[in-house]
């Protein structure tokens, strides 16, 4: 069971970058480059902008647990909750 992405017709809608079509199950996803540098500068932005955020994120005991639940969370290259977490 896999989280299928948004089609790129819908991603253009709300303005997100990087549409195409991919499958969970492809073995390139065609990540833009920095790819990870971009997801951890949004999650810093988020923590300055959301307390919530940063209250979720301070509570993380970097146990794996929720990248554990998402299968494409670990099959990302190179990608496992605690390398996420890890800038704080």
């Amino acid at each position: 069971m896999y989280c299928h992405g948004a089609k790129p017709k819908n991603l253009e809608v709300v303005g997100l970058p990087n549409g195409h079509d991919w499958s969970p199950a492809d073995e390139d996803w065609h990540l833009p480059e920095g790819w990870k540098d971009i997801i951890l500068n949004g999650m810093e932005d988020l923590m300055k902008k959301y307390r919530s955020f940063k209250l979720y994120m301070d509570v993380c005991v970097r146990c794996g647990a929720c990248a554990d639940n998402w299968r494409s969370a670990n099959s990302l290259p190179g990608s496992r909750c605690c390398d996420l977490c890890r800038r704080r």
